[in-house]
């Protein structure tokens, strides 16, 4: 018996063994394995929160202005506004207290204010200043809540006048409204037709809220709360851009390449250290598009997008190559030291037969100067937020020198509805330069 007890150990003591070796190289062989994954695991982020930006005839908004947008507009704009809008509110802030005679004033101010939005925002400022919107009072009022830390309330006033002034009941066009205004009051800064004028406002200090009331809707309605968003003019122009053969050098982009995958723009250069510290800004999949997790890390890795272009094609990312070039930082990351490497990551972008339709590389490294250098087969893009870095004089500043930029420069910007050519550029960095710079990029989102 015992004998007998002793072999039949030792058959199961064999089977264990041979289990085992059968199952250890299934394990390593997985953990070998290129990894798949859909466009949502990657970019569900994108996917679920992004909005297209479409721009809007802003004359039309003056079709609205009814008696249910009269009410809504005395309500909603901040009483501590009532100096600088005495033109609007001669004499009460309160809808109930209306005559109907004051209430037609407010009527025809609303109008006047609304005509100037589409094109013609140097007339905007003109007749904010004569109507006593800006003087050295408020500028001295306002300068006191900025040194007692009243900044935050001081700026939501202006976007709350803003938002009252564009109201818009249809929440998904509200936005768009919102950004083709900012659009309008960043070209009146920057554009040269109306530069001159601009300069000349901001160089007096009678005239600083009026200049806060521009940067505020500028900053707030194109970066801090519209970081995310794209505009559809970019995206038709990057696409005409791609037609052409062009490759699409996305300037610090994240892993956001969703909407040009979208769009049919399959020829992408990002450029971004891809900071573990900076995941609010990235979708889920930020990791492993920058490396996969095998010996190869990631060599032969997939990602299928279902449909993007609405097409009747799939598209399908295979990695095809991963390069190390040494380690560019080393970051704390919850109390840990993460050494962050340089390093290129290739993916070819293919339809359904396996054809392929171009490619998309990310280069972790820091932003160059020499990536800025002009050249006829690249199109440059980058978020509006992240243009302030390049432009500030301020010890923010990327290390770029734009005064050092081609002058056939031409840079598209996510939330803008046109391109940035040099002339605009160069404007930008002069007001950069002047007593009263904007600081258009921070940190987007707030606490």
């Amino acid at each position: 018996m015992k004998i007998f007890h002793s072999k039949k150990k030792s058959f199961r003591f064999i089977k264990v063994i041979v289990a085992v070796l059968f199952i250890v190289p299934l394990i390593v062989a997985s953990a070998e394995s290129p990894t798949t994954k859909t466009s949502e695991d990657v970019f569900k982020r994108w996917i679920t929160t992004q909005r297209i930006r479409n721009d809007v005839n802003l004359n039309d908004l003056q079709k609205n202005v009814d008696n249910e947008f009269i009410k809504n507009f005395v309500e909603e704009i901040p009483k501590e506004m009532s100096n600088q809008l005495a033109f609007i509110f001669p004499r009460t802030m309160s809808y109930k207290k209306m005559t109907r005679k004051e209430r037609a004033l407010v009527r025809k101010k609303i109008i006047e204010v609304q005509s100037f939005m589409e094109n013609n925002i140097q007339g905007l400022v003109d007749y904010l200043i004569k109507n006593k919107f800006t003087s050295f009072e408020i500028s001295m009022l306002e300068e006191w809540d900025i040194n007692n830390e009243n900044t935050s309330m001081l700026y939501l006033k202006y976007r709350r006048f803003f938002e009252a002034l564009l109201h818009e009941s249809d929440y998904s066009e509200r936005y768009s409204i919102f950004n083709s205004a900012a659009n309008r009051f960043f070209e009146y800064c920057f554009y040269p037709q109306t530069f001159d004028h601009f300069k000349e406002v901001v160089s007096s200090k009678e005239n600083y809220p009026l200049v806060r009331f521009l940067y505020e809707i500028i900053w707030y309605y194109l970066a801090r709360g519209e970081w995310i968003s794209w505009h559809q003019n970019t995206l038709d122009n990057l696409k005409k851009e791609h037609a052409l053969g062009k490759e699409i050098v996305y300037i610090a982009g994240g892993n956001d390449i969703f909407q040009l995958i979208s769009n049919g723009i399959y020829n992408i250069r990002n450029i971004d250290p891809i900071y573990p510290t900076q995941t609010r800004y990235y979708s889920e999949g930020w990791d492993f598009l920058a490396k996969g997790s095998n010996s190869m890390k990631g060599v032969g890795d997939r990602i299928i997008f279902d449909d993007p272009a609405k097409k009747g094609d799939k598209i399908t990312m295979h990695r095809v190559s991963y390069k190390e070039f040494g380690i560019i930082t080393e970051i704390d990351v919850n109390g840990k030291k993460v050494k962050i490497p340089r390093s290129e990551t290739v993916w070819e972008i293919k339809n359904k037969k396996g054809e392929k339709l171009g490619r998309y590389i990310l280069e972790r490294r820091f932003v160059e100067q020499n990536d800025f250098k002009y050249d006829p087969k690249k199109a440059l893009l980058i978020s509006f937020n992240e243009l302030y870095f390049i432009m500030t004089t301020c010890d923010e500043n990327w290390g770029i020198n734009p005064k050092k930029f081609d002058k056939k420069i031409n840079i598209n910007v996510k939330q803008l509805r046109a391109p940035l050519n040099h002339k605009v550029l160069m404007n930008i960095r002069t007001i950069q330069e002047s007593d009263f710079p904007n600081r258009f990029g921070s940190s987007v989102i707030g606490d």
